[in-house]
Formats: C-alpha cells, structure tokens, sequence
C-alpha cells in the first residue's frame, strides 16, 4: 500500500484542516445508509406510546384479517399540482367470526367514499393514518371479501427526507420505508393498505399519466391504453409481498432492456434499467457489473425467484422495490462509483423480498446481509484483496460511527425503534455476517444462508428463527455466536500477551500462546471465538492457525514445522471483526491493513523483515506504580511486533484526535487542552508504563483536540497516549528540538505560483544557519508530494517556487537532512 508522508500530518492549526487530512488513511467505505440512500446522520427520534401501540396493531391485524390482494389504480395527471388521485380495492379474508370492521391504513390523503362487495356505500371513520371501515353485516370467518376505497389528495412525505411519495424533479414516485417514521413502512401514503413487515399480498397496478409520460411498477408489465392525452398502464405482481416493497415511478422514461442468463440453471431473467430519455447511455454504464452481482448472489444465496431485474432512476432513495428498484439518479452519472450501492439492493431481492422481518427490530438481518452482499460481490468480481478491503474499510465505518451516530453501543437485536437505520444495522450488521462466515468457514456459510433463503421464503423471521435455521442447516452450534455478536453490544479484543517455543524434533515444535480478552461497550466475555493466529520465522515460514479462545484469559497449544519469531493475531486475510486493526508490513497485499492509524516512515526494508502493528481499541492496562501521576488513555493502544533482518532506525506517527467521526478514541484526554498529552511505552505486559523518549508533539492549537505524535525511533513493543506532567522517561535522553515556530508564509492565502519564506526573528535565523542541508516540500491535503527542492542559503526573507497549482490547501514543509523543522499550511487562491 502507499503511505502517507510523515509531512501530510503535521499542520493542526484547525479543525477544518484535520477533517481534511486526518490522521491516517481513512476509510474508504461511504457513511451511506444502502437502500435508505442519504449522506446525513440520523437522529434519534421518541416513539409515543401510541405509536407503539399502532405498529403492535398493524402487526396483529394479520392475525385477525389475511388481505390477498390489492387492485390499486393512480391518476397522477395532475403531478405538476402534486395531486395523486386514486381508487383501491382490497380483497381480505377475516380469520375469525362475525368481526364487523376492517382497519387499513391510510395517511393525509382524503377518502371521498368506501364501497362494499355490490358497490353499496360503507360507513367510515378516517382519523390519522387509521381508515376504520364499518360493514352492515358481521363477516364470516375463511369467506373472500372485498372493498373498494376512492381517495386523493397531495400524499406525504416524511421529514427524514426518505419515505413516502414524491413530486419533485420531473418524477412522481414512492420511497417505501420512511428512516425516521413511526412506523417505518410507508405503503399508507398513497394507498390503503395493512402497512407492515408481516402481512404479504398480490397487486395488480394502473397508472394513469399525461401521455409524454410513462410510468412504471414492480411486476409483469400487462400493457398500456392510451385515451386522448392520457396514458394508462398496468403491472401485476404475482408473487406476494408486504406493502413496503411496492414501488411505483413515472417521468419521461425510456428502457435500457436486455437478458441475464442464469448461472445456475440458464434460466432467461429480463433486465430493465429505466432512465430519463437524455440520461439513459450514462445510466446504462453504471450498471455494466449487474450481472457479476447476480452471479456472485446466485452463488452464496441461491436462486432469483423474481420474473426480472429492474431499477428506475429517481431523485432520491434508494429502496429496494421488488423487480423496481427505485434507484437514485445521480448515483447513475456514467461511472461505476456507486456499484455498492447497486449490489446492495440486488441483494435485497433475496434477504429483505424473498425473506422480510417479523419487526423493524431485526433489521439487520436484512440490511446487514444486504450490505455484506456488497462484500461477496466485490469479491467475487475483484478477488480475495477487494473482499479484505470492504470489510476492514466497512468496520472502520462501525468503529469510528456507530456508537456516535447512534448514541450508544447497542446490540444488533432487539434494535431499538429510534434508530433501526443506523450505523449498527446496516454496517456492524455486515461485520456479524461476515464474522459468521469465518465461524462457518465458506462452504457451511453457504450452505446455511441457502437454507434460510429456502425455508423462509416469502415469509418474516426473527433472530432466533435466523438462528436456529442456520444450525439446522450447518449442525454448527451457533448460540455462543449470536449471544455473542447479536445479541449483546460492544466489542471483543484478544491480545497475545506472550507465547513460548519448545522443540518437539528438528523439524517441529509446539508454540503456546497466552491470549487475553478485553471488552469495549459490552460486559460479557465472548466465549468459543476462532480466533486466526500468523506465524512466520525469519525464513519467510509462515502457517495460519485456528485457536478457540474466550473468557478472559486462554491458554492454547499449536504445533509448526518451524520455529516462529512472531505470531500476529486476526490476520486480515481471516478477519474477525473484533476490537481494533492490524497492520502488517513485510507481507504480501492481501495481508496489509491500513486502518491502524499509525504509520511507518521508514522504507521498510524488502529482505524478509516483519513490522506488524496492532491498534487495539480498548484501554491499556493500567500502571503499575500508582505514585506516578498519569492519565492513561482509556480507549485505545498500540502494539508493535516482528523482526528486522538488518538494525534500522525506523520513524512513525501516531495522532490524537476527539472528533466523534474518527471514534473520539481520545476525547478523555483532549477534551479541553492538549497540554499535558505525553506518549507512553512499555515493552511488554510484564514492564511498567513509562513516559517514551524519542518523540516530538506537534500540537498546532492547544485547544481543538487533535495533534500529531513524531516518533523518532520506533522500537517493538507497547504504545499509548497519557495525560501527565512530570513522568519519568523510560530513558534519560532529551527529545529532539524542532522550529515549529520559526517561519511564516507571506502572503497566505496568495495568487501566485511562489511565497516568500519569513523568518520570524534574529535568534531563530541563528538556530537555522547550523541546520545543513535545508528544503522544502510541496504537499497535497491527501499526501501526496508535488515538489522538493534545496534551500541554498538561509536569509529573512526569501521566496519558494512553487509551481503551477490549482486553487486548493497545501502542506509546505522545511527540514534539514530529513529532519522536520516546521510544517507551514499555505492556501492558492
């Protein structure tokens, strides 16, 4: 991998400029909610007690009525006054005796009238979303009934931004679930329905439009008439489903159409990618890797069971209407950028169309499967290193966004209402699956989502019946794995605290490792985890190990046909997604993180040698002399292991950081100043914490909660943040003196192409004249070096050439054979 310069971190004088560079390579996964597309956080929002009792009613409406199928016909000729006209019947079957009733729902739309089975007048009742139909006569129980609602009105949308349907942009469409709506289904905002995750129906869909428009639905398109200036056509959907996965569209449409053919039984699936006329070419190419996600989908879960594949480009969304995916348009801008987002709502047509939930509290079971869909599409499109990428860059997500975004560490089920969309179900829902794949290995994983699929299809499952499938299926004990990874909050870390080779022959010997557990947000040891241990020798030997662990404290034994130097815990090639990251040097691609946040200056020599970082994010162990007074970090540490084959000198960073969008790792230690943040080290678990020597802070401001850690010699072992003032150092040396302070730039913010270098006063020009071999250098936000060239003399004032650069912020550096004198932020207007 490329990593940044030491240089690209320094400038921290604000807080937009450490947004901007950060500390380290950031994740590259976007903070995106999948179907639910929106590039804002989520606010909790409160569900009233009668709310709560509304979603328990509409859920057991389907215990008392079976609605089996909705003729449902639109009238959106008046979009431009955003006017939806429309007339619904609803055939229903009661499950009990002489009920006399039918609750539907329905919201801001005005019914003008309810008709019976014979078109005679029903009474109603329309308050809120609750349309209460009255019939004359009780009904009886297992008989087919049917009513006919006519109603119209501007239907509405919800404040989240997502749910409800839309007049905007030239389209008229409907967005199926609402992010912070109450509840969440979003079917009653423009037809009558039981509006839940439970009840599932046939439709038949007509819509009417002016005739430069054409509309479109999920189902089987029947045909169209066209009378005068108006355009009908109509879609039905033979294969049942709930009313949130009902999708509708209409603007000046035209079709991208062609065929998938099945890789697993050559079944001819239509595809049908629908698009504004003069967007269609671009829209066309984002989609050009649809059918490697079909593939890779009909691999891991199994066979389409829709008639076709369709997405329709809207203005906002995404949602994943069955067979019409409302899709949003500048996602499809010609580049396949967004192909997360495209597989992510393929997937949804097994895990959340075919199989739905029994509530919104298990939502992860299908955004989190939806998500992870991504993942196995990558991976199987891109190879094994892009599968590593997208989950280590998806955790990343969940470490650094989800207790903030979502307001605390939660489990994954039973999710609360407040925020079912949230970084927890659709990222750390990813992370579980893909935790459960290293429990199960590939072929048991396979086989026990197929199951799951097959058994359950066209119904609502929670995690237990997830569960208990699942080990049906695989005869894998899994209920350790959902206490542990569904059912609780927070995070596991296991360290290796130490290990010792004993020879067994000449050609063997028995390694025992001692592995501890430490938590993050949760207060239950995990139990039964497979952990995957790496070990390697000096010769390049290297052997991947499965170890069980749990509890605080494991023992275990493995044998190798060499004697191992080093041993690197949750190696990104079998990745568990537990508390923290590793970044291994020295090895091939496949086995190189980039979220460890610390990062090696050094070239790192291509002989053989090993670096492995370890970034765990839970607490150190505290210190062992408590007449020190020192804060230790409470949130996170560093561990550096491995071997060089040759003595280097080996320079890194590390940065401090509070902002809730990098996991706020150090917001107990900068929550107000900085001016007391020192970098701890220890060798081992057996040696004290001690104030490290050959570091230099470069602070910037004291008071915006982020900074950079120079380490000037890297040396194996531990690694924290503290607060402290007199702490000892673990040895007398004297930390280097850098001139952060000794230049400025003039003008700043300039024009030109070059800026005049100024040396603050006579003392500091003294200072300079004894450094040899001065430059500087030209960065990019992002790191990259544009250019360096020699300072020949060092005067007061004297001007940089900088080259021709586009308007942007740039990092200049000083230094003097390699050592960093001051790092200047400079902006081209």
């Amino acid at each position: 991998m490329k990593f940044i310069p030491l240089y690209f971190f320094i400038s921290f004088f604000n807080l937009y400029l450490l947004h901007s560079i950060k500390a380290q390579p950031s994740s590259v996964h976007e903070h995106e909610y999948g179907c639910h597309f929106t590039k804002n956080t989520l606010e909790k929002f409160q569900i009233s007690d009668s709310e709560r009792a509304w979603i328990r009613a509409s859920k057991e409406r389907s215990d008392t009525f079976s609605i089996e199928h909705y003729t449902i016909q639109i009238d959106l000729t008046k979009a431009n006054q955003k006017i939806l006209e429309g007339v619904c019947t609803v055939n229903f079957i009661p499950k009990f005796e002489d009920l006399n009733y039918l609750n539907l729902d329905l919201e801001q739309l005005t019914v003008h009238k309810v008709l019976g089975p014979v078109e005679d007048t029903l009474s109603f009742a329309h308050t809120g979303p609750l349309l209460s139909i009255y019939f004359e006569e009780p009904l009886k129980k297992d008989s087919l009934y049917q009513v006919t609602v006519e109603y119209g009105g501007t239907p509405m949308t919800s404040a989240s931004g997502f749910g409800g349907f839309y007049f905007e942009n030239d389209y008229a469409y409907n967005l199926g679930i609402g992010l912070q709506d109450s509840p969440h289904n979003y079917g009653r905002a423009w037809f009558p329905c039981f509006d839940n995750f439970v009840e599932r129906s046939t439709y038949e869909i007509s819509i009417t439009t002016l005739s430069n428009i054409k509309s479109f639905a999920i189902g089987t398109f029947l045909g169209e008439v066209q009378e005068g200036n108006r355009l009908t056509r109509t879609f039905a959907m033979n294969q049942p489903l709930p009313t949130y996965l009902v999708g509708v569209a209409a603007s000046n449409y035209d079709t991208y159409d062609y065929v998938y053919t099945s890789t697993l039984d050559g079944k001819e699936i239509p595809v049908q990618i629908i698009a504004k006329t003069n967007n269609l070419t671009a829209t066309k190419n984002s989609f050009v890797n649809l059918d490697k996600a079909m593939e890779a989908f009909e691999y891991w879960y199994g066979r389409y069971i829709w008639e076709r594949i369709g997405y329709v480009m809207v203005s906002r969304g995404a949602m994943e209407h069955s067979t019409c995916i409302a899709y949003p348009d500048f996602a499809a801008n010609g580049t396949t950028g967004r192909d997360r987002l495209m597989a992510h709502e393929l997937a949804h047509h097994w895990w959340g169309n075919a199989l739905t939930l029994s509530s919104s509290h298990n939502m992860w079971i299908k955004e989190g499967n939806a998500e992870y869909g991504a993942h196995l599409f990558f991976e199987y499109k891109d190879g094994a290193t892009a599968l590593f990428d997208a989950v280590e860059s998806n955790f990343a997500t969940v470490m650094n966004r989800a207790k903030n975004d979502d307001g605390e560490f939660l489990p994954l089920s039973p999710m609360p209402e407040y925020i079912t969309y949230g970084v927890h179900t659709y990222n750390k829902g990813a992370s579980a699956l893909h935790a459960l794949r290293r429990y199960l290995g590939d072929e048991l994983f396979k086989i026990g989502q197929r199951k799951v699929l097959e058994d359950y299809e066209y119904q609502s499952i929670d995690a237990f019946q997830y569960r208990d499938k699942l080990i049906e299926a695989t005869q894998y004990d899994l209920k350790p794995f959902f206490d542990d990874w569904i059912f609780s909050p927070g995070y596991s870390h296991f360290e290796i605290d130490s290990f010792e080779v004993r020879p067994i022959s000449d050609s063997l010997f028995s390694v025992e490792i001692f592995v501890e557990q430490k938590l993050r947000g949760r207060d239950k040891y995990m139990e039964e985890v497979p952990l995957f241990v790496l070990f390697y020798d000096s010769e390049g030997n290297h052997k991947t190990q499965k170890v069980y662990v749990g509890g605080p404290v494991s023992k275990r034994k493995v044998e190798l046909p060499f004697h191992p130097l080093v041993c690197i815990p949750n190696p990104r090639n079998e990745f568990l997604p537990l508390s923290g990251f590793n970044t291994t040097h020295g090895l091939s691609s496949d086995l190189i993180g980039n979220q460890s946040r610390m990062n090696i200056l050094s070239p790192i020599p291509d002989d053989g040698s090993i670096i492995s970082i370890e970034h765990y994010w839970v607490a150190p162990d505290p210190m062992k002399n408590k007449e020190i007074e020192v804060t230790l970090s409470k949130n996170h540490y560093w561990k550096v292991s491995g071997f060089l084959k040759q003595p280097q000198k080996l320079r890194a960073t590390v940065s401090y950081n509070r902002a809730p969008t990098l996991g706020a790792l150090d917001s107990d230690l900068v929550s107000t100043r900085e001016d007391s943040i020192v970098l701890m080290y220890r060798r081992n678990s057996a040696e004290d914490w001690l104030k490290y020597p050959h570091y230099t802070a470069l602070k910037g401001s004291l008071t915006d909660g982020l900074g950079l850690i120079r380490i000037d010699s890297l040396v194996f072992g531990e690694y924290c943040f503290a607060n402290g003032v007199e702490v000892p150092l673990t040895t007398k040396e004297k930390e280097p003196r850098v001139y952060d302070n000794a230049f400025t730039l003039f003008p700043n913010p300039g024009f030109e192409d070059r800026v005049t270098l100024q040396i603050k006063n006579k003392e500091q020009l003294e200072y300079l004249l004894a450094e040899e071999n001065l430059s500087y250098s030209v960065y990019t936000l992002d790191g990259n070096l544009l250019k360096t060239e020699a300072i020949q003399s060092v005067n007061a004032k004297q001007t940089l050439e900088l080259g021709a650069l586009p308007s942007n912020r740039y990092i200049i550096i000083i230094q003097s054979n390699h050592k960093l004198l001051a790092a200047l932020e400079w902006i081209k207007l």
